[in-house]
């Protein structure tokens, strides 16, 4: 399902957190929004989930304006992780899970096996099958995260939005996460994710959007847009821009050098 941002503004009070942004964001492709904190990536996620009103512009999945569905219709096709999920209390992996399946259930609709299926398939996925009678407030930070995505993934929607998905997981789990957003990618969702860490963004990203004050500043496949000039726009820091051995991907190495130990250079 094909994502059309166009010209959009997005404002808390006098602030503008989003300036006159326009993408074109395809199925198929991992797209990965990137920059310093405060940026706008959040705000720009939450803006093309419809969960965040617009102040001018407008966001459209193939021919659809999101601001026109229900809530409902817009839960049928977008699956949106936020960054800091407020976890219910007493609730179950399990049920926390289901809670996804709510936007394919009527008033009268009953669990079928089409659901059951989607759930186990989606702890699966994330990792979490083996947590599943566990109440999530139990868990470690990264694996409540991974009972999240999950939760996501049972949406089964055409478009997934991640916000900081990464963000509590151990290394191992964080390259699975974005294997796995890779692979749905790949499998025809369109799939955004907002990531801190530029390194991972720039070695699992097909398309990488750098933002800076609201604005997007670059897009492109990584080794294109991935320079020592970007680096200083983004982050006003020197960088070093290698190439992973492996595939080429940009590897980004700050050029400052550390303070020594017991230096007055404070």
């Amino acid at each position: 399902m094909n994502i059309s941002v166009r010209n959009l503004e997005i404002h808390y009070g006098a602030l503008r957190a989003v300036a006159d942004v326009s993408l074109e964001i395809a199925p198929g492709k991992l797209t990965i929004l990137v920059g310093p904190n405060g940026c706008g990536k959040s705000t720009l996620l939450r803006g093309i989930s419809g969960r965040q009103a617009l102040s001018r512009g407008e966001v459209r999945l193939e021919d659809t304006d999101v601001a026109a569905l229900s809530a409902r219709e817009r839960a049928r096709k977008v699956a949106l992780l936020p960054q800091s999920p407020v976890t219910p209390e007493g609730v179950s992996v399990r049920t926390l899970v289901e809670i996804g399946r709510h936007p394919h259930q009527g008033f009268f609709q009953r669990w079928t096996p089409r659901d059951e299926h989607a759930v186990a398939e989606a702890m699966r996925r994330a990792e979490v099958s083996e947590l599943a009678d566990r109440r999530v407030e139990t868990l470690s930070g990264g694996q409540r995260q991974r009972c999240w995505l999950a939760m996501a993934l049972a949406q089964e929607t055409p478009v997934l939005l991640l916000d900081e998905p990464t963000s509590m997981l151990d290394l191992g789990h964080q390259a699975e996460a974005l294997d796995l957003a890779r692979r749905l990618a790949l499998a025809g969702k369109t799939v955004v994710v907002v990531l801190h860490d530029l390194i991972a963004a720039a070695r699992y990203a097909d398309v990488l959007v750098a933002m800076r004050d609201g604005r997007v500043v670059a897009e492109g496949a990584p080794r294109d847009v991935v320079t020592s000039d970007l680096i200083r726009e983004l982050y006003d820091t020197d960088a070093v821009i290698l190439s992973a051995p492996d595939d080429g991907a940009p590897i980004v190495i700050s050029s400052k050098t550390p303070t020594p130990e017991g230096s007055d250079d404070d």
